[in-house]
């Protein structure tokens, strides 16, 4: 599966320091973590490509070189952490917490209701 480099991570000591270890498991054997605590996971260049992290606490993961392709972060917590160069296309960010502490809408099905009194206070 797309869990070559998250086996490897497993190995290493200390990679987990706040995240949950039975969260992080779940992600590798599933692909599907929603509000789990991945707070602080070493996810370095690992292959996420369609996994389902809705609500997730990644707050200073380390996402360089991800692959988040159609990923859904939907709700996601990612303050602090670090997207140097990961590859988000069509990954679903609605309502999600970026690393500088803005929300993100893109990826909604619908709009939220910040967005429809946002839109509408600017007529």
């Amino acid at each position: 599966m797309l869990w070559g480099f998250l086996g490897l991570a497993m190995m290493v000591p200390g990679l987990l320091n706040a995240a949950d270890p039975d969260d992080y498991l779940k992600l590798k054997e599933t692909g599907v973590c929603r509000r789990c605590n991945l707070e602080r996971v070493d996810l370095q260049g690992a292959q996420l490509k369609g996994v389902n992290l809705g609500g997730a606490n990644l707050r200073n993961a380390d996402l360089t070189l991800t692959n988040l392709e159609s990923a859904n972060l939907g709700g996601a917590d990612l303050r602090g952490a670090k997207l140097d160069r990961a590859f988000m296309n069509e990954a679903i960010l609605c309502n999600t917490i970026m690393p500088d502490g803005h929300i993100e809408y893109s990826g909604c099905l619908l709009p939220t209701l910040k967005q429809l009194l946002n839109a509408f206070e600017q007529r």
